[in-house]
């Protein structure tokens, strides 16, 4: 289990820079971020082409002080708290959400996968993840620092072109996950309702040691700040996939 969830995060990290451009040089990791993984990545792919309007030089010299600075999630009892993206999510008996050392031992864990892959140092942070012990369903968050350029163009671009973005690069992304001995069905842009509201996401329908299960992949939530995040949702059915975004609530 535990090695299938490296993997798994590995691939949300992937899929995250690819949504982004994975053309980020990377910089520190924030103060506040200091007992939570970073792990080093980078996408050996090239980068997908967007059809993002073009962004002027200023445009990419947005100011610190104008950029939402990212914080990190907390964890109470069975409760993760998100001031930076705005959300919580409680998770019911049966679940079980990731402490900051199993984060780190599991964040070390995808170093090392990555490592394999020769990937380029760009920052991320595995900010929250949540298991159901008995199914496997789960969810998890990654934030993945922007570059002032990824950022802006960002800003310009709807949730259905940043998946049609990804999806330019489907085939080398659907390449990766055989790598990761995950065969994939189908990729493809989808919908889906979260906290209250609908939302473009990228669903994939992979077989796994002989098990079909399903990834729902929404990029960029946090528009603005110093990192995007990608929420991705695992599960065999759309119905667990419904329970795993119901957890979720907009703080007040």
């Amino acid at each position: 289990m535990k090695k299938l969830l490296c993997v798994l995060l590995s691939l949300t990290m992937i899929f995250a820079l690819a949504a982004c451009g994975g053309n980020d040089k990377g910089t520190d990791k924030p103060a506040d971020a200091a007992e939570t993984p970073v792990t080093d990545t980078a996408d050996k792919t090239p980068a997908p082409e967007t059809e993002a309007p073009e962004t002027d030089a200023k445009d990419a010299e947005a100011k610190e002080e104008d950029l939402k600075p990212v914080s990190l999630g907390v964890v109470e009892g069975n409760t993760y708290k998100s001031e930076y993206l705005g959300l919580s999510c409680t998770i019911p008996d049966g679940f079980k959400l990731l402490s900051v050392e199993e984060l780190q031992e599991v964040g070390e864990m995808v170093d090392d996968i990555l490592d394999e892959e020769t990937m380029k140092a760009v920052p991320t942070i595995q900010d929250m993840y949540a298991i159901n012990t008995t199914t496997g369903a789960n969810v998890n968050i990654v934030l993945t620092q922007l570059s002032d350029i990824d950022r802006a163009t960002m800003k310009r671009m709807t949730e259905e072109q940043i998946i049609d973005s990804t999806l330019s690069n489907k085939d080398n992304l659907i390449a990766t996950y055989k790598q990761a001995g995950m065969e994939v069905s189908n990729m493809d842009k989808d919908v889906m309702q979260f906290m209250g509201e609908e939302h473009h996401v990228l669903k994939t329908d992979y077989t796994v040691n002989g098990a079909e299960a399903i990834i729902i992949q929404l990029f960029n939530f946090s528009v603005g700040g110093q990192y995007g995040a990608t929420i991705t949702f695992t599960a065999t059915t759309m119905d667990e996939i419904a329970e795993l975004t119901n957890m979720f609530q907009t703080l007040s």
